[in-house]
């Protein structure tokens, strides 16, 4: 998983090793990238090579077609979200792993009625420390980590 810094980063090193005549095999599900770099794209399902096309004569959607075998409806229609009051509000949260090590440094953030907040990063960036060592987390908060 790249941060969006991360992965213009690699689009720059990627157009430098292209430039210097250098064959690249970019294996990614992020459409918007691979539209972007490729010159050429193969489309796998289940082992099999369902597909080639270009940048120039394909879409997302048509990519996410491919990938799934059905047609993807890759925007959601939605009513306004309408939360209700604040039912936890924490405050510069800091939280140490089992070595005894900061693993969340100072997080705030407020979960109203309604709303679902997730966090998510790599593994390593405090997101479990946040779930599993926090005080006064209990199950009344049914607090998942994945």
């Amino acid at each position: 998983m790249l941060t969006p810094q991360e992965a213009d980063a690699l689009m720059v090193i990627m157009r430098t090793l292209k430039s210097q005549g250098k064959s690249i095999i970019f294996i990614t599900h992020k459409l918007k990238e691979v539209l972007e770099i490729a010159d050429v794209i193969t489309v796998m399902r289940l082992g099999q090579v369902v597909g080639t096309t270009t940048p120039a004569e394909t879409n997302e959607a048509a990519l996410a077609t491919m990938m799934v075998g059905r047609d993807v409806n890759l925007v959601v229609e939605k009513p306004p979200a309408n939360p209700g009051e604040v039912v936890l509000d924490v405050t510069n949260l800091f939280v140490q792993d089992d070595r005894g090590l900061t693993a969340v440094k100072g997080v705030s953030f407020e979960v109203r009625a309604g709303e679902i907040l997730a966090f998510a990063g790599v593994q390593g960036n405090g997101q479990t420390e946040l779930v599993e060592r926090s005080p006064g987390c209990d199950a009344r908060l049914r607090v998942r980590c994945y």
